[in-house]
């Protein structure tokens, strides 16, 4: 176990291990997000580790958000939002050495993956599927509609006005028309799809042993 790790990227062909950030290989970790010069990183019971990039080859611990499991972290402007459990929690991390608790959204299920695009926050909530936020008023969320995937909503990812979803079984996109939220394609890849990642009209599927 080493924990976080710093990679190099300057060369895409050939990245570089910078090796781990001190004090982080005894915590079991899950999922991180970054903005500007905060790195937030998600490790269960330990809370939201939030860490200043200021020098990105060499992150400073700068606190802990207090968590019951936090699963996974999106952050947007001066806000955290955790996965912790079957709540999202919303944290003011202008301050990245004193977070404060602004607020929760309880959801139906364990929260698996959260996703920020033009205003609406996207929430997978593995057999209960996506649900959709309006988070122009960070601080006053409005739900707005659910989509049940068919079989278990994971990892979620933006792109060009659609979310794509690891739905364990295939590969699902979906889109918000203003109303509802609705299914625009989906693949079946004949895979477990474990996580996702989108840009522009590509989607890339993480399954298993291959993406």
């Amino acid at each position: 176990e080493q924990g976080l790790i710093v990679v190099n990227i300057t060369n895409p062909s050939n990245p570089q291990s910078l090796g781990a950030v001190s004090n982080t290989s005894n915590y079991l970790l899950e999922n991180l997000d970054l903005n500007g010069n905060t790195l937030a990183v998600c490790a269960h019971t330990d809370g939201v580790l939030l860490y200043d990039i200021s020098n990105p080859s060499n992150p400073q611990y700068s606190s802990t958000i207090p968590t019951n499991n936090s699963w996974t972290v999106v952050i947007s402007g001066i806000y955290a939002y955790i996965a912790d459990e079957d709540k999202i929690l919303l944290v003011d991390i202008s301050n990245i050495h004193s977070p404060v608790f602004v607020g929760e959204i309880q959801t139906t299920n364990a929260v698996k993956g959260l996703a920020i695009d033009s205003g609406l926050l996207y929430v997978a909530l593995g057999s209960d599927g996506v649900d959709v936020y309006n988070i122009n008023d960070p601080e006053n969320p409005q739900y707005l509609d659910n989509y049940n995937t068919t079989t278990m909503a994971n990892r979620i990812a933006p792109f060009n006005g659609k979310l794509a979803v690891a739905d364990w079984d295939d590969v699902e996109v979906l889109e918000f028309n203003g109303t509802t939220l609705e299914l625009a394609a989906f693949k079946n890849t004949g895979n477990r799809t474990m996580g996702i990642a989108a840009k522009n009209n590509f989607i890339y599927s993480a399954e298993w042993a291959s993406v």
